[in-house]
């Protein structure tokens, strides 16, 4: 890493949700039944899975910030003290009227995973508390994670990534998230702020209305996106760079729960690229398609780690993911 006057500073915006997950079941029970499985309550959302994941896989002391909203209740303070075993800086704002958010994940063999989801405190996210805090830090990377769960798309979010703007040499980094009615159209125009973009295959056909991988990347590239990422599961990752479109094998891996997977993947690409390079040679295409490719295959690995427990951070740590590249 090539920072020595001062620390680098990673900036994570998210939900921040308690993960009530069920083992995989083997149908969901009719009315009045009961069918047998495990549960877990795990720490979750994007902003807390992506910094903690972060904090463990940068190499150098870097700054690693977790915002987010919370209610003041119990699983509020769970996060707050999380955050600060894991040595994540905390900025918490905390609700008097609205509780922490939570999320019911239910698994079931051989179908995608279900969810009921409370947004909570996360509610409460706002366009002028997060300008502020982006002004405080001047973070050199902002990870963005779940804009619409926050209520923060269209002219909030605009507004936001024009305050961005104000400073130098910044990593922009969107990790998408599709609600039902969002689409990300109001997007166009603002693309090319981004500089990674993060989606599971669904959600890149949702919001790019292309077919596949290969053409979702090239949306996002004709949109000005530097470097489009598609995860697709058990089929690994794809993505653009440089003009050359890549895809990356999966790791072999017993799956125990999917959550987080997709947050553990990006955090595995974002820590390689900046323990092996500066921001500079990144906003100036100066890493090679080769050592791009190597950085995908890392992300990879860390998804693969990430599955194999229960919740969104699991057991992730850079020795681990060395190991599973290295056999």
């Amino acid at each position: 890493m090539k920072y020595t006057s001062e620390k680098l500073r990673i900036l994570c915006f998210g939900t921040l949700i308690v993960d009530i997950i069920t083992s995989k079941i083997k149908r969901i029970p009719h009315a009045g039944e009961c069918v047998i499985g495990e549960t877990t309550l795990n720490l979750g959302g994007n902003s807390f899975s992506s910094s903690v994941n972060l904090k463990r896989l940068i190499q150098d002391d870097a700054l690693v910030y977790c915002y987010g909203n919370v209610g003041n209740d119990e699983f509020g303070k769970m996060f707050t003290k999380s955050l600060i075993n894991e040595n994540v800086e905390c900025i918490i704002e905390q609700s008097n009227s609205m509780r922490t958010s939570t999320n019911l994940i239910i698994q079931e063999n051989d179908f995608d995973r279900r969810y009921i989801f409370n947004s909570g405190a996360n509610d409460n996210a706002t366009e002028n508390a997060i300008c502020e805090c982006i002004s405080r830090i001047k973070p050199n990377i902002i990870v963005f994670g779940e804009i619409p769960s926050l209520g923060l798309s269209n002219s909030s979010f605009k507004n936001i990534l024009r305050k961005i703007g104000d400073l130098n040499d910044v990593i922009i980094i969107l990790d998408l998230l599709v609600n039902e009615s969002e689409d990300y159209s109001w997007m166009v125009g603002y693309w090319d702020k981004i500089d990674i973009v993060h989606c599971n295959l669904g959600e890149g056909i949702h919001v790019t209305k292309m077919p596949d991988s290969k053409s979702i990347c090239k949306w996002f590239i004709n949109s000005k996106v530097k470097l489009p990422i598609v995860s697709d599961g058990k089929n690994g990752l794809d993505f653009e760079y440089k003009n050359e479109f890549r895809h990356v094998d999966p790791y072999t891996a017993i799956e125990i729960d999917a959550t987080g997977a997709g947050d553990a993947a990006l955090a595995g690409i974002i820590s390689k690229i900046i323990d092996t390079h500066s921001i500079n040679e990144f906003k100036a295409d100066l890493i090679s398609n080769e050592e791009m490719f190597q950085i995908m295959q890392y992300g990879s690995a860390c998804g693969s780690i990430a599955v194999e427990s229960s919740g969104c951070i699991g057991n992730i740590t850079r020795e681990l993911v060395n190991k599973r590249i290295s056999t």
